[in-house]
């Protein structure tokens, strides 16, 4: 008796889920959704909907829901836990899922409805196939508004991301449903600038072909550059969620860039972001209020929902770049908060590319990079003025009125830069006008110059510089470089003066073993060869290697240097340098061999003093007897005896020419293992012969006598000694070497 009650009271449970599972599939079907239900709970109140699964027509959407409680009455339906999934345009979802095509409508008596613990992933929603994904959802529709709270939500293109947490917002109930209100705690908007010059879209697989021709899209924001940055996306989800007028504030938003390993952040900054008939309007300040007397320094952009491009402004100033949010260590900066920036500037993203003008500066900057040398540079002002436009994809730049400004000395000019299928164009013209020397110095950072920092000028300085290359017609390339340089030297550091080396002195070098060592140099150590000592084949020699105007400049060979530039630029990479006696002896004497800016800058200053303070003599005789000329030998004083085990004031000229074509790489050796010369290389000093004949630096008697020659490793009686040389074959001669000697070089 009990056991048939209990089948009477369950049958209409039973017979429930059946019921239920027909209307919902009835109601979602009506707006183009199938629906699959696991399984169906009654309960006093209502029924619980457990397993929900649901797919649009097109597939366009498709998800799945842990539960949803469905009460008698008209009670709110509870839904808990799922995961949503879109795919496509906003027009093609809603078209996915939309009223029957037979005339009746969806939804009639818009039933309340509560959500929590939803998550949300929307692919494709722009022609680049951006995503969105949202955690932590909850919704609540109420008879007047609509609700919702993300804890995070996501938005990722190509290049670029936006995390949002703690967003909620308020729909108003007017029609379609539109924001009403939207407040997020925080955002964080990180952007890879290398994504500009690859294809393909960052973390994901292309995007897939637009549904509709392209003769009827709506003209995307920017063109690519929209699309790259998400813009176009961006513009068409605000267009049909925000009414006009409608305001969206956050009160802490993070940008961080991110380039070639680089990163460069900015924030927190206060954001708002308001929809007019026509356009997005954004203006980002920094919470960090500016200092008494200075115009914040705010960000302004306008996306417009038409063919207009998008802009930016970038006007105010001056502010610290700690309170725009860059940070100490980013890009190697340093006391940031004692840098400022003031800047002018107006962008517009065009069809694929950024084109702009405006001005700034920045006072008071400090940084540490190892490109600039090894102690934190201070104090460094820089000023800017520009004009032009750039491809995205980096195929086109192009500045127009540019003006650099360091403290107090100004370089001017104009870059034009194009790259496709046809190759590489370039124009360059400009330079510094007449400056004082002494302001160059002086605008130069006194981390960069070290010790040469005390190094004193006086005259003026100024430069012109113009080139027209096209790698489709090499032989057209055109280069000017004008140097006037009226620098002298009127003072330096005691410690600094060349007096020094006209007695003996110590010096740290590096041994054979790479490791370094003392030696002792200078006039009356033992292997040194006074200048009236040195012979004139060896002079030669390394006037024909490695500075035809020696005796000419005054320390810079600038036709030497215009010379290279051209070689460099048509080999597509650097070939030679231009660097002269004086330069190389500067580097010896005083630098070490780090590759830096701030190197560089103390070897011009050190090879003015050398010159100022030498005789020409001097520098040669100084340059002979401290260079490198193979592992652990320094001088031509023991190379003569490595080599040839021969007396310096005995070298011929052939053994000469050796050891100045040696110079650029003293590591490498040429000679066989039976210790006779290589015949590439002795080929090779055949020529620097005729050259030196050429240029009247050798007689004729003289060419003679150094082709009859046999030049060989520390030759003895007439026979090579024997030895195992590391003997290996340069992939270039020329490479290696300096310009032949100029036709109007001056004689000793």
């Amino acid at each position: 008796m009990v056991g048939a009650a209990g089948v009477v009271l369950l049958a209409p449970a039973a017979a429930v889920g059946p019921v239920v599972r027909a209307v919902v599939s009835s109601r979602a079907a009506a707006r183009g959704v199938s629906v699959e239900i696991e399984r169906v709970r009654p309960t006093l109140g209502g029924v619980w909907l457990l397993g929900v699964t649901f797919r649009g027509r097109d597939a366009r959407v498709r998800g799945e829901v842990d539960a949803v409680r469905v009460p008698f009455g008209n009670g709110p339906i509870e839904v808990h836990g799922g995961r949503l999934v879109l795919r496509g345009r906003l027009q093609e979802l809603q078209r996915d899922v939309s009223s029957d095509r037979t005339g009746s409508t969806s939804g009639r008596g818009g039933r309340l409805l509560r959500a929590d613990g939803l998550g949300l992933r929307w692919t494709e929603f722009d022609r680049r196939g951006s995503t969105l994904e949202a955690w932590g959802v909850a919704a609540e529709r109420r008879a007047d508004a609509d609700g919702a709270r993300v804890d995070l939500l996501r938005a990722r293109s190509r290049g670029g991301a936006v995390d949002a947490h703690d967003i909620e917002l308020a729909l108003a109930r007017t029609g379609d449903a539109r924001l009403k209100r939207l407040e997020l705690s925080r955002v964080v908007a990180s952007l890879d600038l290398d994504a500009f010059g690859r294809d393909g879209d960052v973390g994901g697989a292309p995007a897939r072909p637009p549904a509709s021709p392209a003769s009827t899209r709506t003209p995307s924001p920017g063109g690519r550059a929209g699309a790259v940055l998400g813009l176009e996306a961006f513009a068409e989800v605000a267009k049909q969620a925000l009414p006009t007028g409608a305001e969206v504030r956050t009160q802490s938003a993070l940008v961080a860039l991110g380039f070639h390993g680089e990163h460069l952040g900015f924030g927190p900054s206060e954001v708002s972001l308001r929809r007019e008939p026509d356009a997005l309007a954004l203006e980002v300040a920094p919470s960090e209020r500016s200092s008494r007397g200075a115009t914040p320094l705010a960000l302004r952009g306008r996306l417009p929902f038409g063919a207009d491009p998008p802009s930016v402004e970038l006007e105010g100033g001056p502010v610290s770049l700690a309170a725009l949010g860059v940070r100490d260590g980013e890009l190697g900066l340093t006391h940031t908060r004692d840098a400022t920036l003031e800047a002018h500037l107006h962008v517009e993203l065009a069809a694929g590319s950024v084109r702009g003008s405006g001005s700034g500066s920045l006072m008071n900057l400090s940084l540490q990079r190892r490109e600039l040398g090894a102690q934190e540079v201070r104090g460094l002002n820089l000023g800017f003025r520009t004009s032009g436009e750039a491809a995205l994809d980096g195929s086109r730049v192009s500045l127009r009125d540019t003006e650099v400004t360091v403290g107090e000395v100004k370089a001017a000019g104009s870059f034009e830069y194009a790259r496709d299928e046809s190759g590489v164009r370039l124009r360059v013209a400009g330079g510094v006008p007449l400056a004082s020397c002494d302001a160059v110095v002086a605008s130069i950072p006194a981390a960069l110059l070290n010790d040469a920092a005390g190094v004193r000028l006086e005259g003026t300085f100024a430069l012109d510089h113009a080139l027209t290359y096209d790698s489709a017609h090499p032989s057209a390339l055109a280069l000017t470089l004008h140097v006037e340089n009226g620098c002298r030297v009127v003072s330096a550091p005691p410690e600094l003066s060349p007096d020094r080396f006209r007695a003996a002195w110590t010096r740290e070098v590096k041994g054979p073993d790479g490791l370094p060592m003392t030696i002792r140099s200078g006039p009356g150590t033992p292997e040194w060869v006074a200048y009236d000592d040195i012979p004139h084949a060896m002079e030669v020699a390394v006037l024909v290697c490695e500075d035809g105007g020696f005796y000419r400049h005054h320390g810079f060979d600038f036709r030497a240097m215009e010379k290279a530039m051209r070689d460099d630029i048509l080999a597509g990479r650097f070939l030679r340098g231009a660097s002269t006696i004086s330069m190389q002896l500067a580097k010896n004497l005083y630098l070490g061999k780090e590759k830096t800016l701030s190197r560089k800058l103390e070897e011009a200053l050190l090879t003015m003093l050398l010159e100022a303070k030498l005789s020409k003599r001097e520098l040669i005789e100084l340059y002979l007897n401290v260079v490198e000329l193979g592992p652990g030998i320094y001088g031509i004083g023991e190379a003569a005896r490595y080599y040839f085990d021969e007396d310096a004031r005995q070298l011929s000229l052939g053994q000469a020419l050796y050891l100045a074509s040696i110079l650029p790489d003293p590591t490498r050796q040429h000679f066989a293992p039976d210790g006779r010369l290589m015949p590439h290389w002795w080929d090779y000093l055949k020529k620097l012969m005729h050259i030196a004949r050429d240029h009247d630096r050798i007689t004729d008697d003289d060419l003679d006598a150094g082709l009859a020659e046999e030049i060989a490793f520390r030759k003895g009686n007439g026979e090579s000694e024997s030895r195992d040389l590391d003997a290996t074959e340069p992939a270039s001669i020329t490479k290696r070497h300096k310009l032949p000697l100029d036709d109007d070089d001056a004689e000793p």
